[in-house]
């Protein structure tokens, strides 16, 4: 959000050079999930906290990964910022890797080797 997003870099936001994104969460609406539910109560629009709905021309490059076997993000929340990028009249470098899956602390990627 931070390098998409005019409102919370402002100016500083041109300093950013490239957006790598891993099994980030940017186009998650409607909430499904109690805690993200509880999370964004009181959000009176909840389509202004998607990084899909604020993607310009202006947007660094980007490179975004995500793993197929992700249960905690959905790998469709890359290729609808991949869509959205490339609309825009960006070119996304985005890789999707078998067997990634990320743990529910989301602190690590699992990576399994091709083949396994």
């Amino acid at each position: 959000m931070l390098a998409i997003d005019p409102r919370w870099l402002g100016a500083d936001r041109e300093a950013v050079r490239g957006l790598i994104g891993l099994a980030g969460p940017y186009n998650f609406v409607p909430f499904r999930v109690p805690v993200v539910k509880a999370a964004f109560a009181g959000v009176s629009n909840p389509a202004d906290t998607q990084p899909v709905n604020h993607v310009s021309r202006s947007d660094p490059p980007a490179f975004l990964a995500s793993g197929d076997k992700d249960e905690i993000v959905s790998p469709a929340n890359s290729d609808d910022l991949e869509a959205k990028l490339t609309a825009a009249g960006s070119s996304p470098l985005c890789s999707r890797r078998p067997c990634w899956a990320v743990d529910g602390n989301r602190k690590s990627i699992a990576i399994a080797r091709s083949g396994s």
